[in-house]
């Protein structure tokens, strides 16, 4: 025959043919997509037609028809079970969404991940969170819950402020057996939970506005100033960088 190709690592089954007499069979195989000295010896079938080479991505069988020159070969099915291959996950990312001065709950997590699937099964996706400083993974999904789609909105309204991990495992037992199931897990950076807003305090004193602005658990990033219902306008913090989970401000 031709070099016959798996396209994956496999173990070699069953040779059925079609046709009338009797011939004698043997294969070789190997994970070159030419013969070389790397693949196997020609070895005959079993007394059940099975291939005895050993698993590889290519085949090769061949009929000897030293038997009965009258013999007629018709047709030839090769059967084999591919290996199954383990899906990698890649990259897994855990933001913040950009929040609304006018939200009062805080914007959730977007989680996103990225797999390598080589044998293309259908894959279940579990999710586990933890605090820093926390050694017990807690399930992200209620009541052994799994997702099918390589993203997952976390409302995180409730939760401790405080910076956190996202482990995702990915599995492929809805194609396979379970004694042939893989599993790989990979975890994300931490990401911050900030659950409060920053509060904000201000005052004229001597002709001057005066204020502080704090929040528990991020750097204040931004203020703005409006006057008598006006347009916001950009403002700087005393010290003139905003870097700090307390800001002061001090305006003429």
């Amino acid at each position: 025959s031709r070099v016959l190709d798996a396209n994956l690592p496999a173990r070699w089954g069953a040779v059925r043919w079609r046709g009338v007499g009797a011939l004698d069979w043997e294969a070789r195989s190997g994970n070159h997509d030419l013969p070389d000295a790397t693949w196997s010896a020609w070895t005959a079938l079993d007394a059940d037609g099975v291939i005895r080479a050993p698993g590889g991505r290519y085949v090769q069988v061949r009929a000897r028809f030293s038997r009965d020159p009258a013999t007629v070969l018709r047709s030839v099915t090769v059967y084999y079970l591919p290996e199954n291959q383990r899906a990698v996950l890649t990259e897994v990312t855990a933001s913040r969404g950009e929040g609304k001065a006018e939200d009062t709950r805080p914007p959730p997590l977007r989680v996103a991940w990225k797999v390598d699937n080589p044998d293309s099964d259908e894959l279940r996706y579990r999710l586990r969170f933890r605090g820093d400083g926390d050694e017990t993974w807690r399930p992200l999904l209620r009541n052994q819950e799994w997702l099918s789609t390589p993203n997952f909105v976390w409302s995180t309204e409730g939760m401790p402020e405080g910076w956190y991990r996202v482990e995702v495992e990915a599995s492929d037992e809805v194609d396979n057996p379970e004694e042939v199931v893989t599993r790989d897990r990979r975890v994300s950076d931490p990401v911050l939970v900030d659950s409060t807003p920053p509060t904000v305090t201000v005052r004229v004193e001597a002709g001057r506005l005066r204020g502080e602005v704090r929040d528990g658990a991020s750097a204040v990033l931004s203020l703005a100033l409006s006057v008598d219902g006006g347009e916001f306008r950009p403002v700087r913090s005393a010290d003139g960088v905003l870097d700090e989970r307390g800001e002061d401000v001090d305006l003429a």
